[in-house]
């Protein structure tokens, strides 16, 4: 059964007949639709469709739960499920030295929680003369980091700016 088509459940089952498996999982045989959904009515549970064949597969059970625990499973994934932050960490390649550090600094702390680090190197003017320099100091950056991280997209250029991409490293 494909996502777009409705869940048939009791009286919405279009097949005649339906091969019938309880709550537990035996296989009970086919029926006529409406005997298997009088014995579902006998157990106080519903008949659900749960397979498109020549003959329908229908098992036992109670929709109403079913669709809750779908729905608690679901959140349960999403929340255990951790989205990837990316830091950004600007610079120019006229970065003091003692700017360097803290940039350094910043990316050894955003690396350390988990995050994935843009870092952008911006010039301005006449610094578009120098992208080597630029280039060398990414590199710097690059290299002080090494132990914790590592690049997962090289230096490029666009437009005006150098972005590259760090990310931890494993193990």
């Amino acid at each position: 059964m494909t996502k777009t088509q409705q869940t048939q459940i009791n009286y919405k089952i279009t097949a005649r007949r339906v091969l019938v498996i309880d709550e537990n999982g035996r296989k009970l045989g086919e029926f006529l639709r409406n005997d298997a959904i009088k014995m579902a009515e006998d157990r106080s549970l519903d008949l659900v469709q749960v397979s498109n064949s020549r003959v329908p597969t229908c098992k036992f059970m109670d929709y109403g739960k079913h669709i809750y625990d779908q729905k608690k499973r679901a959140k349960a994934a999403k929340a255990s499920s951790s989205k990837v932050k990316i830091k950004e960490v600007r610079m120019s390649p006229r970065i003091a030295d003692g700017d360097m550090d803290v940039r350094i600094g910043n990316v050894k702390k955003f690396i350390g929680q988990g995050n994935h680090v843009k870092v952008t190197m911006r010039f301005k003017g006449a610094d578009m003369r120098h992208i080597d320099i630029g280039r060398q100091r990414c590199d710097d950056l690059i290299e002080a980091v090494a132990e914790v991280a590592r690049v997962e997209q090289r230096p490029k250029m666009n437009g005006r700016h150098m972005i590259f991409l760090l990310v931890p490293k494993d193990g």
